[in-house]
């Protein structure tokens, strides 16, 4: 597969460097056979594997998931509409609690952050409460595969190509995480908010690496969450469709202008030089 088929089909048009259209095929680590999950010496629940993260869903890829015939559409619907699925276990799923909905997509709250960094490292493939909400356990699948965000695009705990790989699919999430927050925010910009509105909507941004102590909890998040709707009315599932939508009709050339230059400067470093390097130097 190309680098570029690895994205949301969404993102595709805005990967124009020839590159992008390199495959760079990993085979040790595959989420249909999990390294971690085999043999004696597996770390990782079989069943869970490495999705116990919650990752966040731009608004774009969220209506995408509406708007097809994708496992996790019955259980976004749902949780966005605030009904409920009899069968759920809740000490399965993250809770609704954890889970922040505003114009730029879904997220997981602070508490779940916090939840997620205490239960490290033992935790991380074997802790059923933190299992990624998009997750099928029953086909041990991804339930939003074709629109699973760049942290789930770029996650492999060992790469065919030793450390220069994981380094290479460190800096390729970090491009393409880029790229769908520009692309989500045009889109908002598009459907009428202001900057500083599309400001509220990016603290809830998630900070795994270094939560952050003043974030968003308890009745705060939830007077803020809805802060964030105001203008859009109640209908969230509508809106994400319609974000969607219109993110199909953004061009690639105003997406590389809102990038900037330090993304450029990061595409042509992932590209030209250390996707180069892998290649010359397969294992």
């Amino acid at each position: 597969m190309r680098l570029k088929d690895s994205v949301s089909p969404l993102l595709r048009p805005h990967l124009s460097h020839e590159k992008w259209s390199t495959a760079l095929p990993e085979s040790r680590a595959t989420c249909d056979r999990c390294i971690q999950a085999r043999g004696a010496t597996a770390i990782y629940k079989d069943n869970l594997k490495c999705c116990t993260f919650f990752p966040y869903l731009p608004n774009f890829s969220v209506g995408a998931v509406l708007a097809s015939d994708l496992p996790a559409k019955s259980w976004l619907m749902v949780h966005l509409t605030q009904g409920n699925l009899a069968n759920e276990a809740p000490s399965a799923r993250v809770a609704r609690s954890e889970m922040v909905v505003v114009p730029l997509g879904v997220f997981p709250s602070l508490t779940y952050q916090r939840r997620f960094h205490a239960r490290q490292p033992d935790g991380y493939g074997n802790d059923e409460s933190l299992l990624c909400p998009y997750y099928v356990k029953e086909s041990g699948r991804c339930g939003v595969w074709m629109h699973r965000p760049s942290p789930c695009v770029s996650f492999f705990c060992e790469s065919s190509y030793g450390i220069e790989g994981i380094e290479f699919w460190t800096r390729f999430e970090k491009f393409i995480s880029s790229l769908e927050l520009v692309l989500a925010s045009e889109v908002l910009l598009r459907m009428g908010m202001t900057a500083p509105e599309i400001a509220l909507s990016r603290r809830f941004l998630p900070r795994f690496g270094s939560p952050d102590p003043h974030g968003f909890t308890g009745s705060k998040l939830k007077t803020e969450e809805a802060r964030s709707w105001l203008e859009f009315g109640g209908d969230r599932a509508a809106f994400f469709k319609r974000s969607y939508e219109i993110a199909q009709s953004v061009e690639p050339e105003e997406i590389a202008r809102l990038m900037g230059e330090d993304e450029r400067r990061a595409e042509s470093d992932l590209l030209e030089t250390r996707l180069a390097r892998l290649l010359k130097n397969p294992r």
